[in-house]
């Protein structure tokens, strides 16, 4: 790829706005990691030393992390197809893999060989596929799903290699985590996360409020108060725990399925579904950095439990980015000598609509000075009347927010942050007043949701950087 640089000046602005109070004021990659296939998730060892890759071509590849990035990966060869999910035990002693063949493996962690391997259903089955699999607290046990909607366990000691059934019903079981207290493997079920007390048996409860799609993953925060979910609308959800009370909605990507992943002091949470982005968000402030560095789709992610600092990136472009968060903001650039005749500065964002305070959502990099908005009311219409405005320029006025889409054609400003804001001319009958917005820059789409009301109007920064 090749590489390319933003002045001086409009990065210090990038990083000194206010985007993202808290958020990493800089992404540095430190490595990368070649696979010879298309990589579906990741997961580090308990003492980051190990970062380990599911694969598409079944195989699971293995890297030490201090060693250079060219170093030749482990490979663990057993599965023969698709590689959905892996998982290292908390002790290290183990690491399990899910595979689209319909089984599910446990390796020894030291030694990389095989220990036994369990079958999600008849080899002839056409709903075999295993999409996760994790360990028991205790690590007695492990469990595992998937397409054959069904719960399974299986011993880890000895060799026995029989299952019992947990739970069956009615959907794809993509994901399971138990939770902080070790009390419920909590799954998605559907339209609904359940929890499947691991004493009893027993489905204790349900959680389907603000739900309204397929759940394709799920996440505890490490401190075991956060419950996130991937919603296949495109969205995150999140709760606090163990009481499950609704906290927020982010508008995260496009529809289909990401991973999530907390970092060690669960502030910030990485998901991806962008195409070749993934973002960063602040979880406190619902905002959040966008990176644009993989060539290809990007769903998978892992912070390293042994520093906080280091999170790991997965992509379908066959590699494994390792990157360096700074929390520290970058030093101002060193003052220049004064020009004979000095030039004016680039321009600022816009701080002020009308009147109205303008409160920055996060910043989208694009690959093209030419895009395309999509506006639209993607809920209940409710007689929202909004303008746009670009920069300090009006592009939509008064308009009525409906559930057609409204497009619009822009041009962006060069080494400069451009600004689009989303202001409320009245309040509908379920204010703020809300409205979906799409970028297209030729290549990719992002989506995010903005809102307005009568106090502030949201934004969203947009910057031009050739690919």
């Amino acid at each position: 790829m090749k590489k390319s640089f933003l002045p001086a000046f409009l990065l210090f602005v990038l990083f000194t706005q206010r985007i993202a109070v808290a958020q990493p004021a800089s992404m540095e990659l430190q490595q990368t990691y070649n696979c010879n296939s298309k990589v579906e998730y990741i997961t580090f060892s308990p003492d980051g030393s190990t970062i380990a890759a599911a694969a598409h071509n079944g195989n699971i590849y293995l890297w030490n992390t201090n060693a250079p990035e060219t170093q030749t990966p482990k490979v663990l060869s057993g599965h023969n197809a698709l590689v959905n999910h892996i998982e290292f035990s908390k002790s290290g002693k183990w690491l399990a893999s899910a595979s689209n063949d319909g089984t599910v493996i446990l390796w020894n962690a030291a030694t990389f060989t095989e220990i036994k391997r369990w079958q999600t259903a008849q080899s002839a089955s056409l709903f075999k596929e295993a999409y996760f699999v994790v360990f028991s607290p205790n690590e007695q046990n492990v469990y595992f799903g998937g397409k054959f909607k069904k719960i399974k366990s299986g011993t880890t000691e000895g060799t026995d290699t029989q299952t019992q059934t947990l739970f069956e019903g009615n959907f794809d079981i993509t994901i399971a985590r138990t939770s902080p207290d070790g009390k419920f493997l909590a799954f998605a079920n559907g339209f609904a996360i359940s929890f499947l007390n691991l004493q009893t048996g027993e489905v204790a409860k349900n959680i389907n409020e603000h739900i309204t799609d397929y759940i394709n993953d799920i996440a505890f925060s490490n401190d075991g108060k956060q419950l996130v979910a991937w919603c296949e609308k495109g969205v995150i959800l999140l709760w606090d725990y163990p009481y499950c009370s609704f906290i927020k909605t982010l508008d995260a990507g496009n529809k289909g399925y990401s991973h999530l992943a907390f970092n060690n002091n669960n502030q910030l949470l990485a998901s991806g579904n962008l195409g070749p982005a993934f973002r960063i968000w602040n979880l406190a402030n619902g905002k959040f950095t966008e990176v644009n560095k993989h060539s290809s789709k990007v769903n998978a992610f892992a912070f390293n439990p042994a520093n906080n600092n280091l999170l790991a990136t997965a992509s379908y472009d066959k590699t494994i980015k390792l990157w360096s968060l700074n929390n520290e903001p970058p030093a101002p650039p060193a003052p220049t000598p004064p020009a004979e005749e000095p030039t004016p500065p680039d321009p600022q964002p816009v701080a002020e609509v009308n009147n109205r305070q303008v409160i920055p959502k996060g910043t989208f990099t694009v690959g093209s000075p030419n895009i395309t908005i999509n506006i639209w009311d993607d809920r209940r219409e409710d007689g929202d009347v909004v303008s746009l405005y670009y920069n300090d320029q009006c592009v939509l006025e008064q308009y009525t927010l409906v559930n057609q889409v409204r497009t619009i054609k822009l041009t962006l400003g060069l080494n400069r942050i451009n600004t689009l804001t989303l202001f409320a001319h009245n309040l509908g009958a379920q204010p703020p007043n809300t409205a979906a917005i799409s970028i297209f820059d030729g290549k990719h789409t992002r989506r995010i949701t903005l809102s307005s009301d009568f106090e502030g109007s949201e934004a969203i920064h947009i910057v031009y950087q050739p690919e």
